[in-house]
């Protein structure tokens, strides 16, 4: 995540992982980096750390919105899994070089089960 310390409009850049897997066999059916960004000016708030908060929640939201419609344009190749076997990782702050995608920890919501698995 790119921020901004001071100035009358706040731009912060976001980069985020997403994935896709079956759970079967551990496979990734997609993966891929969203990266978004959102401008939050003096007219959303006067106090820069207001400006800052909306900055950055916009740059999530536009993040989901963006990795949601990557996965909607993907979908038909996804139903080529078996529907009750894929798994989407939440959406994750891509550092590069940082961690390794192995060892990164993932939030995963089975759609073969009513409960979340985190």
């Amino acid at each position: 995540m790119n921020q901004p310390s001071f100035g009358l409009d706040f731009t912060v850049k976001m980069e985020a992982g997403w994935a896709i897997k079956r759970v079967s066999i551990g496979a990734v059916a997609w993966q891929g980096i969203i990266k978004s960004e959102h401008i939050a000016t003096t007219g959303d708030a006067v106090a820069g750390v207001a400006r800052l908060l909306m900055a950055n929640q916009g740059a999530a939201r536009n993040n989901i919105a963006l990795g949601l419609a990557k996965i909607i344009a993907n979908y038909s190749r996804l139903l080529q899994s078996t529907p009750t076997d894929i798994t989407l990782s939440a959406p994750l702050l891509h550092q590069a070089n940082a961690i390794s995608s192995a060892a990164r920890p993932r939030r995963c919501w089975r759609r073969d089960s009513s409960r979340r698995e985190w």
